[in-house]
């Protein structure tokens, strides 16, 4: 998970029910005038033999046409979006979060939907894509039948001031400068844990102020790079997930951080960033530090071109 690459494509993981977020993604495209790549990823089959072997097989040709089916759609879709927009459609066979993290190699954004999320016994493809791959990913889930509270568009960023992310604070002022709307700083911790050892003998109000000045710090030079763009700060005492949850509501986009360091973590979403994937009521960025990963697969190779 990385800063967007200026002008790599954005590319979208299709797959049935995931309209949103191909509209998303075609529109974040026009916007950053970039292509689109939609991507669809048929998994092949495993044959289990008597030996142990588990050789991988061919995935049935009715998948592959179940899979262009999707992608004409899709690509029907990111049309009535940005019909000038340039869109390439491929098809792979294969394991989705493989394939997806290949491709962030050299993508601006990844952009999974709602059906990424579905959890599985190892988690969800969305959660683990976005703890693997090295540009931001965007999960969009669909949008929220009930109308949300009022309180305004804004990009909603999550800041903890003792492990700054500075990839995540700076997507997040430049996707409020081009939406043209305000950002929203949090800061949360839980009750039983202060903010810092201050909070451990010290009044609330004086650990609370030492979080604010350790804040303003922090957004001090994105403020001066971005002056247009407005800033509010909010702090609270309650779990930070269900916090970013809250804020989230009729927001335009929550943006957090990578989880810590180390494979484990890496390999794996912190608890805040795997509860906003299954929880949070906007689209979802997760942005990090540059990684290397294995290149991208290639266009035709177990793969299904379909031309835009």
């Amino acid at each position: 998970m990385t800063a967007s690459r200026p002008g790599g494509p954005v590319v979208v993981g299709v797959t049935d029910g995931d309209d949103d977020a191909v509209e998303w993604a075609a529109a974040e495209a026009a916007t950053r005038r970039c292509p689109l790549v939609l991507v669809h990823v048929v998994r092949s089959p495993v044959v289990l033999d008597t030996y142990g072997c588990t050789p991988i097989v061919d995935c049935p040709p009715d998948a592959y046409s179940v899979g262009g089916e999707l992608l004409r759609a899709a690509l029907g879709r990111a049309r009535s979006v940005a019909p000038e927009l340039a869109i390439t459609a491929l098809m792979f066979g294969g394991v989705a979060d493989r394939v997806l993290v290949e491709w962030s190699n050299d993508a601006a954004l990844l952009v999974l939907g709602g059906r990424g999320v579905r959890r599985t016994a190892l988690g969800s493809v969305a959660g683990r894509v976005a703890g693997r791959a090295s540009c931001p990913v965007i999960v969009v889930r669909r949008r929220p039948r009930t109308p949300a509270p009022d309180r305004g568009p804004r990009v909603v960023v999550g800041i903890d001031a003792g492990r700054c992310r500075g990839a995540a604070i700076e997507f997040a002022f430049r996707a409020a400068a081009q939406r043209g709307v305000p950002l929203v700083a949090v800061h949360a911790w839980d009750g039983d844990r202060p903010a810092d050892l201050e909070g451990v003998c010290g009044a609330p109000a004086v650990a609370e102020a030492g979080v604010r000045q350790a804040l303003d710090r922090v957004l001090g030079p994105w403020r001066e790079q971005f002056a247009d763009v407005p800033v509010r700060v909010r702090l609270e005492r309650a779990d930070p997930a269900a916090a970013l949850v809250s804020e989230s509501e009729g927001a335009a986009l929550v943006v957090v951080g990578p989880p810590g360091r180390g494979p484990v973590l890496r390999a794996l979403l912190g608890s805040v960033s795997r509860t906003l994937v299954r929880r949070s009521r906007c689209p979802l960025a997760v942005v990090g530090p540059a990684r290397t990963v294995a290149r991208r697969p290639d266009a035709g190779q177990d793969s299904a071109h379909h031309p835009r």
